[in-house]
C-alpha cells in the first residue's frame, strides 16, 4: 500500500499504482474501510469509490466557489461549425489540471472533428531513427511520420533542422459524437490501447483512470473559459508569492470579477493559507478565514449571501486603488 503526505496529485498517484497492483494480481484485494464522517470538515479533500473493493475513484470537495465551477462539461455539436475554437475537458478533473484546445475541421450529424492546437516535439540525432518512420534525410516543410509507441503514427511537418537534431509540429484528430463525448475508436486511436479481456491493465486503465479518459468537449463558450483560464493563472502566480504578514483581498460573487470585498493579513502558510480580516470601511475585522492553495475557502466563514471567499488575483496595491476610485 502507498501512501503519501504530499500533495493530492502524488496521493491520485499512489492510488493508481494500487488500484494497478490489483489489476494485475501483484496485490490482494483489500474491503474498503467505512468512514466515520463525523471526522471530516469542510473543505477537505475526499475520493468517492463505489463497489466493495473500491471501483473508480473521483476525487471531490467538501466546499466549492460556484464563481469557479463550471456549469458542466456536456455540449450539443450541432451548435458547431467548421473553425470554430473549442476546449476539451476530462472530467472529474477540474478545468485547470486538465485541458486542451482545438478547431472544429468537420461537422456532420454524427458529431465533429477537432485538431488540437499543435505542439513542437524535438528530437536529438540519436532519436531521429527512433521517431521518424522511415526517414534517413530530412529537410524543413518536409511531411514525416512520429511513432508513438503502440499508438497510431501522428502525422508532422519539419519546422527547423539543425545538426543537433529536428524540430516537428504534430497535432492530433478527435472525433466526438453529438454530445460532445471523444468516440471510442478515436480514444483506441490517441491513447493506442483499449479494453481488453486479455489485458487486466490496460482494461483497468481504460474503465478506472480518469487521466487515460475520453475528452469532453467544454459547453462554455471559448471566450469565458479563456477569462477563467487567464483568472486562475494569475491567481495561482499571487498566491506562490505570499508571505506571512502581507496584507490580501478576499473576494466572492458568482461574477469572477467579483462582487463583494473584504481586506485581510496573512497569518500562517501551512497545509493551507490562514487570513486574518484587517477592518475595512464598516467592517470590524477579526475573523479568521482558511484558504486551499488554488485560492478557494475551506472553511464555513462565508458571505451570508453570495456563499464563500476566494483570494483575489489582482494585486493588492491595484486592487486597494481600484476600490478607493468606486
Amino acid at each position: 500500500m502507498y501512501t503519501t503526505n504530499n500533495s493530492w496529485l502524488f496521493e491520485h498517484f499512489c492510488w493508481l499504482l494500487d488500484h494497478i497492483e490489483e489489476a494485475v494480481g501483484l496485490a490482494p484485494v483489500k474491503p474498503t474501510p467505512m468512514m466515520d464522517t463525523k471526522t471530516l470538515r469542510v473543505g477537505q479533500n475526499v475520493f468517492l469509490r463505489s463497489g466493495e473493493s473500491g471501483g473508480c475513484g473521483k476525487r471531490s470537495s467538501l466546499c466549492c466557489d460556484p464563481s469557479l465551477q463550471d456549469r458542466k462539461t456536456a455540449m450539443d455539436t450541432k451548435t458547431l461549425v467548421v473553425g470554430q475554437n473549442v476546449y476539451m475537458l476530462k472530467p472529474p478533473y477540474p478545468f485547470w489540471f486538465c485541458i486542451d484546445e482545438g478547431k472544429v475541421v468537420k461537422v456532420t450529424p454524427e458529431g465533429v472533428d477537432v485538431q488540437t492546437v499543435e505542439e513542437t516535439l524535438r528530437f536529438d540525432t540519436n532519436n531521429i531513427p527512433v521517431f521518424i518512420v522511415g526517414q534517413t534525410t530530412l529537410v524543413v516543410g518536409q511531411d514525416v511520420d512520429v511513432a508513438y509507441c503502440q499508438r497510431k503514427d501522428k502525422r508532422g511537418k519539419v519546422l527547423r533542422v539543425t545538426p543537433s537534431g529536428v524540430e516537428v509540429q504534430v497535432a492530433d484528430l478527435i472525433q466526438f459524437d453529438t454530445n460532445g463525448k471523444e468516440r471510442d475508436a478515436s480514444r483506441r486511436d490517441r491513447l493506442g490501447f483499449g479494453p481488453s479481456p486479455d489485458d487486466n491493465f490496460y482494461t483497468f486503465l481504460w474503465q478506472s483512470a480518469p487521466e487515460f479518459g475520453p475528452w469532453h468537449l467544454d459547453e462554455m463558450p471559448f471566450e469565458e473559459r479563456t477569462a477563467k483560464i487567464e483568472h486562475h493563472q494569475r491567481l495561482l502566480k499571487s498566491i506562490k508569492a505570499l508571505a506571512v504578514d502581507q496584507e490580501v483581498w478576499m473576494v466572492c460573487g458568482l461574477n469572477i470579477k467579483g462582487e463583494c470585498f473584504i481586506k485581510g493579513k496573512v497569518v500562517k502558510i501551512s497545509s493551507d493559507v490562514e487570513v486574518l480580516e484587517l477592518p475595512w470601511g464598516d467592517r470590524k475585522g477579526g475573523e479568521l478565514r482558511r484558504f486551499c492553495f488554488d485560492g478557494t475557502q475551506h472553511d464555513g466563514n462565508h458571505h451570508p449571501e453570495f456563499g464563500p471567499w476566494r483570494l483575489d488575483d489582482i494585486p493588492f496595491a491595484e486592487r486597494t486603488a481600484l476600490l478607493e476610485r468606486t
